[in-house]
C-alpha cells in the first residue's frame, strides 16, 4: 500500500515511513491536484482536508484527528494498517527510497565512534545517501506502537 499526504496531516509522513510503507509528502494546496497524483500513482490519499470532496475518484482516507498517534490509530482502523519488525526502518524517513544493506567498514567515518562500535549492521539509502543503524530510537518507536494497538 502506498500513501500521498497532504500538507494538513505532514507529520504522519514520518511515521509511516519508520513503518515501513511508502509514503509521500503532497504541499501543494490544489485539492485536484492531490487527487490527481494519488490516482496516478496508484496511492491512497490521507488527509485532513475536508474540502478534497467525496466526488473525487481514488482511495481517500479522511482523518478526524490532529494527533500522530491517533491518525495511525484511525488508518490501523481503517485500512487494515499492519506492522512488525520485519517492515520497520526499511525506508529512507527523508525522501522515501527502500534501504540497502551497507558493509559496517563503508560507513566507519559517516557515523559517531561509539555507533560504530556497538553496531553490526548498517543501511544505507541509495538516494540521498544516509545512513542509518539500528538505534535507542527503535525501542520508542515500539512502545508508542505497542500503545497505539493497546487502545
Amino acid at each position: 500500500m502506498k500513501f500521498l499526504l497532504t500538507k494538513e496531516v505532514g507529520r504522519l509522513v514520518r511515521w509511516l515511513r519508520i513503518l515501513g510503507y511508502d509514503a509521500r509528502y503532497e504541499s501543494s494546496v490544489n485539492a485536484s491536484a492531490c487527487v490527481l497524483a494519488a490516482i496516478k500513482e496508484d496511492r491512497v490519499l490521507v488527509t485532513r482536508n475536508r474540502r478534497i470532496g467525496r466526488r473525487h475518484a481514488g482511495t481517500i482516507v479522511w482523518l478526524d484527528s490532529d494527533d500522530v498517534k491517533a491518525q495511525l490509530r484511525e488508518l490501523r482502523q481503517r485500512l487494515g494498517l499492519r506492522w512488525d519488525a520485519s517492515g520497520m526502518f526499511t525506508r529512507c524517513l527523508v525522501c522515501n527510497r527502500g534501504l540497502e544493506a551497507a558493509e559496517k567498514d563503508s560507513v566507519r567515518d559517516r557515523v559517531p565512534e561509539f555507533v560504530f562500535k556497538t553496531q553490526e549492521h548498517f543501511h544505507r539509502c541509495p538516494g540521498c545517501d544516509r545512513i542509518y543503524w539500528r538505534g535507542t530510537h527503535w525501542g520508542h518507536v515500539r512502545r508508542v506502537l505497542e500503545e497505539i494497538q493497546k487502545s
